[in-house]
């Protein structure tokens, strides 16, 4: 009994020191942020896609849309006045994703402060639905 333990113990322990990935299914995945949160006091409404192949992520799009189908990183600064411009730190925030298995490692970016949190709380969102029971695109809320 002591024996049985003390192997749980340290495969917990090792499961902690390495954190658990969860393997996801080839497929695609969206989130987006639910209708109360639509629209937020920006105007901007976030979503979330990822595409896995093999049990790794190999497409990821972040962007924002308004109530006139505008996205965020596609405006220029005449129509989106804001340094750095939308294009070049959602393009950013994108590669960041690609970069980590762990919604919570996603580096922020400087200048895009609320958007940075949003990314991780819609690919935590992603990765924690069971996809098989809940096939339809996520809505959840965000903190505005």
């Amino acid at each position: 009994m002591k024996k049985l333990l003390s192997i749980l113990l340290c495969v917990a322990s090792v499961a902690m020191l390495t954190g658990c990935k969860k393997e996801m299914p080839d497929g695609t995945y969206t989130v987006y942020a639910d209708e109360e949160t639509t629209y937020n006091a920006n105007g901007w409404s976030d979503y979330l896609i990822l595409t896995y192949k093999d049990g790794e992520m190999v497409f990821c799009e972040y962007n924002a849309i308004d109530d006139r189908s505008q996205l965020k990183g596609e405006l220029s600064f005449d129509e989106y006045p804001m340094d750095p411009l939308p294009s070049e730190w959602i393009k950013q925030l994108n590669e960041n994703i690609l970069a980590t298995d762990n919604p919570s490692k996603v580096a922020a970016v400087a200048g895009a402060t609320t958007s940075s949190k949003n990314v991780k709380t819609l690919y935590a969102a992603i990765l924690e639905n069971d996809w098989e029971e809940n096939p339809d695109d996520l809505y959840i809320p965000l903190e505005s």
